[in-house]
C-alpha cells in the first residue's frame, strides 16, 4: 500500500484544485486564465517526492483536467485537433513533459538509495555470518578454557591465558600463543614463522639464542616446514620419517620435535609453530592435541583481528578525526566524476601535504593534524569533502562544482593562517613544517576517478591507492 500512498496525494489535491475553482472561480474553469496555473503545484512537488510513474500520473490527471476543462466534454479527434489550432495545448504537454521530467530525476536517486538499501542488507547478512563464526570460536575458545582450568585448577590461570589471545595486535598474538606454550607444556624453545611469499619469516621465538635469530627467514622449498603446508596438519617427529619427501630435509632432522599449521580463516595454513624443546613427559598424544588448540585459537584471533582490520579500513567516517576514511574515498570520488560527467559540471581533487610532517613527535603530529582539519573546514566550503590520506601528513580534499582556481584562492587563506597560527612555533629547532598543495581539475581527458587519484597522487608523490 506504501508504493500506491501518491495516488491518495494526487486524488487529493485535485479534490481541493477543484473544489476551489467550484467555489472561487466558478467563470474560469482548468485556471486557464490564470497567470500560474495552481495545478503545476502537484505537478512539481509529486514527481519530485516520488519519482518517474508518480509523476506520469499527476501530468496526465492534470493535463486531462485542462483538455476536459477546455473542450466540455470527453475529447474527440476534432476536438483535440481544435484545441491545438487554438494553441490550448501548450499547457497539457508541458504537463506531461515537466512531470516526466522531474520524475526521472528523482527516480534516478530513488533507485540509487534502494541500491544502498540491497547493498545494505548483504552487508547485515554478512554481519550476522561474521557473528556466528565468532560465536562458534568463542564456543572452541570456552571448552579450551575449561580444559585448561581442569589442568591448573584456577580460574585466575585462565584468565591469564585468554588475555594473551584477546587482542588486536598481531606480534602480542604470536608472542601470546607461545608463552601459552611455555607456560602449560613446558615448552622451552619454540618458534613461529609466517609463510610470507615463497619464505618463512619469523614473527617470534622462545628460548632460541641471537644467533639462531640473526637470519629469522627460511625458503620454502629447503624447509621442512613445507611438510607442514602440504599436509595442512599437525606433524610430529615420527610422522616426518613416514613421508617420502622426507629425505629432502635430512639435514633438518631432529631440529624440530613437532610442527602445527597456524591456519586462516579458509583453513589454509598461513604459518607454522615449531616445538623445537619440550619435556620428554609432556610430549604424548593428549599434550599434542591441547597444543594444537591453542595455535588453532591463535589463528582464529589473528582471523579476528583481520576482519575487525577491514571493518576499520572500510568505514566511511572517522569518528576521531571528524573526517571522511580514506577506504571512503574511492566510493566517493567515483560518485562525483559520475555525477560531473552526467550533468557537465567540474570538480577539483586536492592532496594537502605537510612537508616534514614525519620529523615531528607523535603528540605533535595529533595536533598539526587536528589542527589542519580543522582549518580546512573554516576555510573551504561547506560543501567540500575532506579524508584523510594513508600517508600520514596528508590530507585530501574533493570540490564539487568548483575549478582548480578557486580551491587555490581558498588555500592561499589556509596557508596564510596555518603559518601565523602554527608553523612558525616550531617545537623543534631547526624542522621545517611546509604546507603544499597538489590540485588536479577534472577534465575529458581523464577516463575515470582512479586516474584522476592517480594523478594527484603522483603529484604529491605518494601512491598508496595504486599499489
Amino acid at each position: 500500500m506504501k508504493k500506491n500512498y501518491y495516488l491518495r496525494e494526487v486524488v487529493l489535491s485535485f479534490v481541493i484544485f477543484d473544489s476551489l475553482n467550484y467555489l472561487f472561480f466558478r467563470s474560469d474553469p482548468g485556471f486557464m486564465r490564470a497567470s500560474l496555473n495552481p495545478y503545476w503545484i502537484a505537478v512539481l512537488l509529486i514527481p519530485c517526492r516520488y519519482g518517474f510513474i508518480p509523476g506520469l500520473v499527476v501530468s496526465a490527471v492534470a493535463s486531462a483536467h485542462i483538455i476536459l476543462f477546455v473542450l466540455q466534454k470527453i475529447p474527440t479527434r476534432t476536438g483535440l485537433e481544435m484545441m491545438v489550432e487554438a494553441g490550448n495545448f501548450f499547457l497539457p504537454i508541458a504537463f506531461v513533459m515537466v512531470g516526466s521530467l522531474l520524475g526521472g530525476i528523482r527516480q534516478k536517486y530513488k533507485n540509487s538509495e534502494e541500491q544502498k538499501e540491497w547493498e545494505m542488507d548483504r552487508l547485515q547478512e554478512s554481519l550476522r555470518s561474521l557473528n556466528a563464526q565468532v560465536e562458534a570460536s568463542e564456543k572452541a575458545r570456552r571448552i579450551l578454557e575449561s580444559r585448561i582450568v581442569g589442568e591448573t585448577s584456577t580460574v585466575k590461570t585462565l584468565y591469564s591465558a585468554a588475555k594473551k589471545l584477546e587482542t588486536l595486535d598481531d606480534q602480542s598474538i604470536y608472542t601470546g600463543c607461545l608463552d601459552l606454550l611455555g607456560e602449560y607444556f613446558q615448552v622451552s624453545k619454540a618458534s613461529l614463522y609466517v609463510k610470507t611469499g615463497d619464505y618463512f619469516v619469523l614473527k617470534a621465538s622462545r628460548g632460541l639464542s641471537q644467533a639462531e635469530m640473526v637470519e629469522g627467514k627460511a625458503v620454502e622449498k629447503n624447509s621442512i616446514m613445507a611438510l607442514v603446508l602440504k599436509k595442512n596438519n599437525p606433524v610430529t617427529v615420527r610422522d616426518i620419517l613416514q613421508y617420502k619427501d622426507s629425505q629432502d630435509y635430512i639435514s633438518q632432522y631432529g631440529n624440530v620435535l613437532a610442527m602445527f599449521p597456524l591456519k586462516d580463516e579458509n583453513g589454509q595454513t598461513r604459518g607454522v609453530v615449531n616445538i623445537e624443546k619440550i619435556d620428554f613427559l609432556q610430549l604424548n598424544k593428549t599434550n599434542l592435541e591441547l597444543m594444537e588448540l591453542i595455535v588453532d585459537w591463535a589463528g582464529r584471533a589473528l582471523s579476528n583481528k583481520q576482519v575487525c582490520d577491514l571493518a576499520l579500513e572500510k568505514r566511511f567516517w572517522d569518528d576521531d578525526y571528524g573526517v571522511y576514511s580514506f577506504g571512503y574515498l574511492p566510493f566517493a570520488l567515483e560518485r562525483e566524476f559520475a555525477r560531473a560527467r552526467e550533468f557537465n559540471t567540474q570538480f577539483t581533487l586536492s592532496l594537502l601535504k605537510l612537508e616534514g610532517f614525519g620529523f615531528f613527535h607523535k603528540s605533535t603530529q595529533d595536533l598539526l593534524s587536528r589542527t589542519m582539519i580543522a582549518l580546512m573546514k573554516r576555510n573551504f566550503f561547506a560543501t567540500d569533502m575532506f579524508f584523510r590520506h594513508k600517508i600520514e601528513g596528508v590530507f585530501v580534499l574533493v570540490s564539487p562544482q568548483r575549478q582548480r582556481g578557486a580551491v587555490l584562492a581558498d588555500f592561499k587563506k589556509l596557508e596564510q593562517e596555518l603559518k601565523e597560527k602554527v608553523l612558525t612555533q616550531n617545537c623543534h629547532p631547526g624542522m621545517e613544517c611546509k604546507l603544499n598543495i597538489y590540485c588536479v581539475e577534472n577534465n575529458r581527458e581523464i577516463q575515470d576517478a582512479r586516474e584522476l587519484l592517480g594523478a594527484a597522487e603522483k603529484l604529491c608523490g605518494v601512491g598508496v591507492s595504486n599499489a
